[in-house]
């Protein structure tokens, strides 16, 4: 059954916050969703810290600046930084952090996790043919390059159309996108005429040609089903659900150790703010230790 939280409002989301403040003086951990909680929880010292599921990044935002003064004490935010950065659009608040690349999909996407993840479900020689690790990264940020134009242009509003419910596995072979039945599919619900359709693709096709940082231009789910549906042909022979891109992005989790974790800018930052706020914390205390030797 779903859950009735994901209908919650910014406004019910900061009114949340308020009324567990009555019986929580630790600090509160704003996430855009369940997969963010799931990817924190072991790190997070839970007596001490709340992480609060925002159902999306925009009520986050939202319910975010509706805590002013007392009430965004010990509050932080993690934020993905979707496309704010290529836009120079990123909001400087010390009590947001935003992911290094496009979002913190991609900032969990570790050379050693994808290597090993590889290792157990990849074929070894055609791996190895598309240049191992970094090669296939390459090719399917690459290839993903007309999906990543589009959203960025529904982002930019000049589109009308809703990208977030086509799924890049559907249209991703051979490490590229169909160009032709990625636009059906995104025009199959509006009254789209051959000529809109037409210039829809050169708009997608010019948009892609522009030289952006490809780890902040790509979202990264769509890059974990284009890894998916890579594995069943140009990188392995795996079938059905084990190559949904859901599916990969939880087994990469999975194997993110601490030791990752560890290396990431978010473990830097969320030290550097425990550091400057001694009347809350977010991490562990073993961690918080570590940090400070590691000073």
């Amino acid at each position: 059954m779903l859950s009735i939280s994901r209908h919650m409002t910014a406004e019910d989301i900061a009114e949340e916050v308020r009324m567990e403040r009555m019986v929580h003086l630790g600090s509160f951990l704003m996430v855009e969703g369940k997969t963010d909680i799931d990817r924190l929880a072991e790190f997070i010292d839970a007596d001490n810290c709340s992480l609060v599921n925002c159902w999306g990044r925009r009520k986050l935002l939202q319910a975010f600046r509706l805590m002013t003064g007392r009430r965004r004490r010990g509050v932080v935010a993690l934020v993905d930084a979707d496309f704010d950065r290529i836009r120079g659009r990123m909001r400087q608040d010390p009590q947001i952090i935003y992911s290094v690349n496009h979002d913190f999909d991609l900032d969990w996407l570790a050379e050693r996790c994808l290597t090993k993840y590889l290792l157990q479900v990849g074929d070894a020689e055609k791996v190895n043919a598309c240049g191992g690790v970094k090669g296939i990264v390459e090719k399917i940020l690459t290839g993903l390059k007309p999906i990543s134009a589009a959203r960025y242009l529904n982002d930019l509003k000049q589109i009308p159309y809703k990208v977030s419910g086509v799924r890049a596995s559907d249209h991703f072979s051979n490490f590229s996108v169909n160009i032709d039945t990625y636009v059906n599919a995104l025009t199959e619900n509006y009254q789209a005429s051959q000529a809109d359709t037409d210039a829809l693709k050169t708009k997608i096709s010019d948009t892609a040609k522009l030289q952006f940082d490809l780890m902040q231009f790509t979202n990264g789910h769509d890059f974990h089903c284009a890894l998916g549906v890579s594995l069943q042909s140009e990188l392995g022979d795996r079938r059905g659900a084990h190559t949904f891109g859901s599916e990969v992005e939880l087994h990469l989790r999975l194997i993110f150790s601490e030791g990752e974790f560890l290396k990431t800018d978010l473990f830097h930052k969320m030290a550097a703010w425990d550091d400057q706020n001694p009347a809350y914390w977010i991490m562990r205390k073993d961690l918080r230790q570590l940090v400070q030797v590691m000073n």
